[in-house]
This record gives C-alpha cells, structure tokens and sequence, in this order.
C-alpha cells in the first residue's frame, strides 16, 4: 500500500484512526476496523523506521577490519619464525642477534595487539547490531532480558554494553546507575 500522508506531517493518524473506530461502533460493522487501523499502524510504522537514526554506530569498522589485515600480516605471521628463531639462538649466546630478535619481537608484538584491537572492535560491532536487533523499537531494556535472548550471562553482557558505550558503538546509550538498564 502506498504512503498517503505526508512524509512529514504524521499528526492526524490518531484522529483518523479514532474516527475509524467510533463509525465501526456506530455502524456495528467491525470486519474492516481491524484492516483499516493496522494500514495506519504499518503506514507509520514504516515511516518511523525510515527515519530513525540507526543505534549502532558503525563509523570504525573500516579501520578496525583494516588494523585486522595488516595484524595478520605483519604479527601473526612472522611470529613463529621469531619464535623458531630466538629458540634457534639460545644455545650459542649472541648479543647483537638477541638484541636484533628483541626489536623484531617488539614491533611484532604491536601488529598482534593491532589483530587483536581489530578483532575485538569487529566483534563488539557485530554483537552490537544482535544487541540492537533483539531491542527492536524499544528504547530501555533490562539487562537481564538482553542477557536471556542472547544467551549469555549478566556479567558478560554488561561487560559487553559498557566497551560499546565507551567505544561510542552505541553512542546514545548509557547503563542507569544501579547497570540493570540499558
């Protein structure tokens, strides 16, 4: 069915839909009632959906998808070799090859923990966006009822919404001050 009220002026549904329930009840006749105010209801349902700004914030995927290649290039893969290599080392003591294993260590080290950053940003998106779509249209949620529809423990969960809250995933949410709401 096609929109037919104005995309911005969405004030006069109520009294449409109350004008359609008092004719059903003055003319005794409620088989349309039902179709008439669920048009209404789909109608600005729809409308509401589109303009809704979405609750997940999604602006550093690109980066953290990014920080995930480039950790796996240039961290978790060199590693074993370093591993092999410094072990290949110990039995004949070399300073400079020790040192030089060290520094190697060292910014190999930092592209793991770029993985590692990456890949929990991916996930928290990714569980923010279950977070979001278990919610629905509601706006408060007990943490314990968005612990049971994931399956996953209280603790977890609030853990879970307070790095995305921090991470500014879900920018306009917050924790009330007991962390029972979201």
């Amino acid at each position: 069915m096609e929109n037919k009220y104005d995309k911005d002026d969405w004030t006069h549904v109520g009294d449409e839909v109350a004008d359609t329930v008092q004719k059903a009840i003055q003319s005794g006749i409620y088989t349309n009632l039902s179709r008439h105010v669920g048009s209404f209801a789909g109608d600005l349902l729809k409308e509401v959906k589109r303009k809704v700004v979405p609750r997940v914030n999604r602006k550093g995927e690109g980066l953290a998808l990014m920080k995930v290649i480039i950790g796996a290039i240039f961290g978790l893969f060199p590693a074993p070799f370093l591993l092999i290599a410094f072990f290949g080392l110990l039995p004949e003591y070399n300073g400079a090859a020790f040192i030089t294993l060290f520094i190697l260590g060292l910014i190999d080290a930092f592209f793991v923990l770029m993985f590692c950053k990456g890949m929990k940003k991916l996930r928290a998106l990714k569980l923010a966006q279950r977070y979001d779509d278990y919610m629905r249209i509601r706006t408060v949620i007990e943490v314990e009822t968005l612990a049971m529809g994931m399956h996953a423990s209280e603790r977890k969960t609030r853990k879970n919404l307070r790095y995305m809250i921090r991470e500014g995933i879900f920018e306009q949410g917050h924790l009330d001050s007991t962390q029972q709401f979201l």
